[in-house]
């Protein structure tokens, strides 16, 4: 939706006065066709009242209602802190202009900037753990700082990238799991050459000492090392791994995993709510067609199974919707 959507406009002043928030909202949602006929037909006094009504019909679905409830919140939002700061437009008093500000938010228009969480954690939707772990891989495998290794099923995968020293055994480095939740993917990265890591594996923790051996047998199905490689060679480079924090850091490292992740799932996610707003929408429409067949969608009064028009405004009926009613399915 774009912003010149959230439109009062048509309403006087003196009308925009009448309402409150929740009338507004409801006012905000309707179709542009029965704004304009709302606002030339009915009275101050009239107009709150009519609202109310059209309001307990678009609330028998549960979207509408949910988008009402937020409009009015925002509305409210936008009233205290221009009361507050004195810019509202007559003396403190909300304006036209004032009350659109914001409503986009209260719709969730736009989208929020993907951040990674402190404990290096983020999600998308609409992109698999394989499509990301194969990202990885172009980016990291068999380079000349670095190699990669992807293990797990395929709903849940643990991709560890190693660093390739100029003489020994690869060193692990990073972790990245990738484990699918419903339609998202849950991602966290690790960096294995942090000091507290690397003294807990020292003192008994397996992780990291059996990241080294996989390492090893990495480096020597890669050709680098000899076979028959033992836990001494794996202890040796988990050693090597305290001196490994800074060429992490020098190689940027974590900072290349979370772009190459971005790279490939931030186009796919927003692919993905496009079609998913799409499906709703389409969705939504359907449901309005058949409200609007069965209660007139001007004035909100339900026809009788007989009528053309309606008894309270004289409107002709809709036809009824070709498709069904998809509420029908859900139940």
């Amino acid at each position: 939706m774009e912003s010149e959507e959230f439109d009062f406009g048509l309403l006087s002043e003196d009308q925009l006065s009448a309402l409150d928030d929740e009338q507004k909202a409801i006012y905000q949602m309707m179709h542009p066709e029965d704004k304009e006929f709302f606002a030339e037909q009915f009275s101050l006094k009239d107009l709150p009242t009519a609202l109310d009504k059209k309001g307990k019909i678009m609330k028998r679905n549960t979207a509408k209602r949910e988008q009402i409830s937020a409009l009015k919140e925002q509305f409210g939002k936008i009233r205290a802190e221009m009361e507050a700061s004195g810019k509202g437009s007559s003396g403190g008093e909300l304006g036209l202009g004032d009350v659109a500000t914001g409503a986009a938010a209260a719709l969730g228009i736009g989208v929020v900037a993907k951040t990674v969480s402190t404990d290096g954690t983020a999600s998308w939707q609409g992109v698999s753990p394989r499509v990301l772990a194969r990202a990885l891989e172009q980016a990291f495998d068999d380079g000349e700082n670095t190699d990669i290794e992807v293990e797990g099923e395929e709903d849940n995968l643990l991709a560890t990238i190693y660093l390739r020293p100029p003489k020994g055994a690869y060193v692990p480095a990073v972790t990245v799991t990738m484990a699918q939740v419903v339609d998202k993917v849950d991602v966290k990265v690790s960096n294995l050459t942090k000091e507290s890591l690397l003294e807990t594996a020292k003192h008994g923790g397996k992780q990291i000492l059996e990241l080294a051996q996989k390492g090893i047998r990495l480096w020597q199905r890669r050709g680098l090392g000899q076979a028959g490689a033992a836990i001494e060679t794996a202890q040796s480079a988990l050693d090597t791994a305290f001196d490994a924090a800074k060429v992490v850091k020098d190689l940027n490292i974590e900072d290349r995993v979370w772009e190459t992740i971005r790279n490939v799932a931030d186009p796919r996610e927003k692919a993905y709510q496009i079609e998913a707003a799409r499906e709703r929408q389409v969705r939504q429409d359907l449901i309005d067609a058949w409200d609007d067949y069965f209660n007139c969608p001007r004035c909100g009064s339900p026809y009788r199974p007989d009528d053309v028009e309606c008894r309270g405004c004289a409107r002709a009926r809709n036809n009824q919707p070709q498709k069904p009613d998809p509420r029908e399915s859900d139940t």
